[in-house]
């Protein structure tokens, strides 16, 4: 069955990449990201946050950075998220701009007994985006449901295993009031050992306008880099 699941999703990311270079309307963008937690305890991690990413088609690269956040779990179904993004927007044609991104959430996951990993995760995000001569401000809050789930259930979440993940995003602008973006992903990942992951993730977009609902505009590729760094004995995964 999951030898079947995987052919189906391997299938499906190759029909959108193809679906990718022959939409010349849709934006494409590229995406590189290391994401590392380290627990100071059983309850309490930190977690920090580096990303490249070239949006050929918007003429945008762009430098995510962010200081250590907090993730505070009182249990086993709960997180609690509280950090900062740091962006660096390089806009060929146009001025680069910096931003600033704090952000507060809440992640539950969903009791089940198939070694699944279900959860809903939502933030509520600040952004600051500082231009050349104003700066720009958007309260907005993300809720993503989503699974990640292994191929094999005999050695499910073992090293030299792999698992699939799934997920939709939605953007909602506290500002204006509109949901201005939604993103649905699926993607393939391979556990090297207990400290490193390897994510391949696409992601379909859907951008609106607080006039229009959101409609198919672009596809993002990621490699997403997971590291699980020990501290006194123990260890925890993102």
């Amino acid at each position: 069955m999951f030898r079947r699941f995987l052919l189906l999703l391997l299938i499906a990311l190759l029909a959108a990449v193809a679906n990718a270079q022959s939409s010349s309307d849709k934006t494409n963008e590229y995406r590189v990201t290391l994401v590392d937690s380290r627990p100071l305890n059983n309850r309490i991690s930190l977690f920090t946050y580096f990303g490249y990413i070239n949006s050929p088609d918007k003429t945008t690269r762009s430098l995510y950075i962010s200081p250590p956040g907090i993730i505070y779990r009182p249990n086993k179904s709960w997180e609690f998220w509280l950090g900062m993004f740091a962006i660096l927007n390089n806009n060929t044609g146009g001025s680069n701009t910096f931003e600033a991104r704090p952000l507060i959430g809440a992640k539950y996951y969903i009791p089940n007994n198939k070694k699944v990993h279900l959860f809903n995760f939502t933030r509520y995000e600040y952004r600051l985006i500082y231009h050349d001569s104003y700066t720009e401000s958007i309260p907005r809050i993300r809720d993503r449901l989503g699974a990640e789930f292994p191929l094999r259930q005999d050695n499910a979440w073992k090293p030299g295993s792999y698992y699939g993940l799934a997920d939709a995003e939605g953007f909602y602008r506290l500002d204006d009031h509109f949901l201005q973006t939604v993103r649905v992903r699926a993607g393939i990942a391979y556990i090297l050992n207990e400290d490193w992951r390897f994510e391949f993730i696409y992601h379909a977009e859907f951008t609106g306008t607080a006039d229009n609902s959101p409609h198919y505009s672009g596809n993002i590729f990621r490699l997403n880099i997971k590291l699980s760094l020990p501290q006194n004995g123990i260890r925890d995964h993102l």
